[in-house]
């Protein structure tokens, strides 16, 4: 167990939480995307290097807090989790929290009063997926529908940054705000154990896992119509659905077991970690549409 007291111990107490997350890098980079996607090829270096910073500050905070409500449900589910094992202190992060989320805010306020608002939002939404007496994650299918509207707000909020809500942007939050449900459901199916334990109202528990896995199979060809949709409407070229179509695909061909392997823990984890993978590229892909416009 970490023992406080030192300046050292305070330090790598901080620095264990902070590496925890990596998982922050999948809504900052969807924030740099919509920003692209907005801008085209001159994008406001100041305005963007803030709204990563601010971005990266409230997904810390509200994956903290998340952690800091989660401990005995990760000491069943994800035991080497540093609150659950003892690496870091509540105290600690608790700290974070309180530096990282009214840093986020202060950054937005700076950006633009849109950019505050949606931040604002995201923040309200993070809050009440952990905090005991709203809890959406426990709830169904709140958890879900909080997620994925965190996520689309994510995307929505790099067209404030740059001052243009265009199509490409509003496709990049529908992408998200779906592909977010991959990944989620994935990590439900893998924490089937905990969450019977602490009576989380998880998809696989209400519906069933089999259900929950066909569900998330029914996602890749929904985000690639989705693309194609957008393209007909709204772009003449068409780098972005040939590039979202072969990630598309290859979701498809990764997932194919997933019905049959659904009650296997290892086999979701291990699945999630390539989905979390091929959400960048598919960031990569409305960026490259985009520009290429």
């Amino acid at each position: 167990m970490l023992k406080g007291g030192s300046r050292y111990a305070t330090f790598r107490s901080y620095f264990v939480l902070i590496r925890s997350e990596k998982r922050v890098v999948i809504f900052v980079w969807a924030l740099f995307a919509s920003i692209v996607i907005a801008s085209g090829r001159v994008v406001d270096p100041t305005k963007t290097l803030m709204a990563i910073v601010a971005m990266y500050c409230l997904s810390l905070s509200v994956y903290l807090l998340n952690d800091l409500m989660d401990i005995d449900e990760d000491k069943v589910n994800s035991p080497n989790r540093p609150l659950a094992s003892g690496k870091a202190t509540e105290k600690d992060a608790s700290i974070l929290i309180v530096i990282t989320g009214p840093l986020s805010l202060i950054l937005a306020y700076l950006i633009n009063p849109l950019t505050l608002i949606l931040f604002t939002l995201a923040m309200i939404l993070g809050l009440s997926y952990s905090l005991p007496k709203v809890r959406a994650k426990e709830r169904f299918p709140h958890k879900v529908l909080v997620a994925s509207a965190g996520a689309a707000i994510s995307s929505l909020t790099g067209g404030t940054v740059a001052g243009s809500i265009s199509p490409g942007v509003i496709l990049a939050a529908g992408v998200f705000a779906l592909f977010a449900q991959v990944t989620l459901l994935l990590g439900d199916l893998a924490d089937v154990k905990g969450d019977i334990l602490r009576g989380i109202k998880s998809f696989p528990i209400v519906l069933g896992s089999k259900i929950t896995s066909r569900i998330i199979q029914s996602i890749p060809p929904t985000i690639f119509t989705l693309t194609i949709g957008f393209q007909v409407a709204f772009y003449p070229s068409i780098t972005t659905p040939l590039l979202i179509g072969a990630l598309c695909f290859y979701c498809c061909v990764t997932m194919k077991d997933l019905a049959k392997k659904c009650t296997d823990y290892g086999f979701c984890r291990l699945v999630k970690g390539k989905m979390r993978t091929v959400h960048l590229v598919l960031q990569l892909s409305l960026m490259i549409g985009a520009v290429t416009f």
